[in-house]
């Protein structure tokens, strides 16, 4: 797989996106070992991400409020059932995920 972008965080990348084909990609970050496989999340392009949202509420499901991410999507974020986490995002023509820029964040 290709790589997409890198994440940075003073001066180090501590993960990245590999590309999965199409809009899809691989999210890879530094982790416990001891985690399982250090999967974090799940994350899930949507289009309509506010709308959703309402939607989720008016089903009463826990979801955050959307937020811009420092890769330049629209993000909201909620869990399933066992407690998976799971982020729904929005891509702009900025994301890193089309344009292919690093994503820095704060420390």
């Amino acid at each position: 797989m290709e790589k997409g972008f890198d994440f940075e965080r003073s001066g180090e990348r501590f993960g990245y996106y590999l590309k999965a084909g199409s809009r899809t990609f691989i999210e890879v970050f530094k982790g416990s070992p001891k985690a399982l496989g250090n999967i974090d999340h799940l994350a899930l392009e949507v289009t309509g991400l506010h709308a959703l949202v309402d939607h989720l509420r008016r089903q009463d499901i826990p979801v955050s409020d959307p937020q811009l991410g420092a890769d330049n999507s629209w993000q909201a974020w909620l869990e399933d059932p066992s407690g998976v986490k799971i982020e729904l995002h929005e891509y702009t023509p900025e994301s890193s995920q089309l344009t292919g820029q690093a994503c820095f964040l704060p420390h």
